[in-house]
């Protein structure tokens, strides 16, 4: 298994984290971290990820559902982590890569 690695890129007002490698759990969970201590938008970038856990996107889903600020945005999903958070409740919006809960 790859570890996860990230690298943090200013774009504008917002911040891009690129992910490469695995995404899993433990990925997730310094995710969750650095998600805390950021103090503006953040595009979290998969497009180079090999492998994305489904138990990660659940964690990266509840994160999403806390955003209530709206300030982060995906980019670089595959169709099977959109269906994925279809089936627990979130909608992607697929040109902002925002989320919101679907009702």
């Amino acid at each position: 298994m790859t570890t996860c690695t990230v690298v943090e890129e200013p774009e504008g007002e917002r911040v891009v984290l690129r992910f490469h490698g695995d995404f899993n759990r433990d990925g997730a969970l310094k995710l969750q971290e650095r998600i805390a201590a950021l103090k503006r938008p953040a595009v979290l970038d998969f497009t180079e990820v090999h492998d994305f856990d489904d138990l990660a996107a659940a964690m990266l889903a509840r994160l999403l559902v806390e955003d209530h600020a709206g300030r982060i945005a995906l980019r670089g999903l595959c169709e099977h982590q959109f269906r994925l958070f279809h089936y627990i409740g979130i909608e992607l919006d697929p040109i902002t890569g925002h989320a919101h809960r679907r009702s």
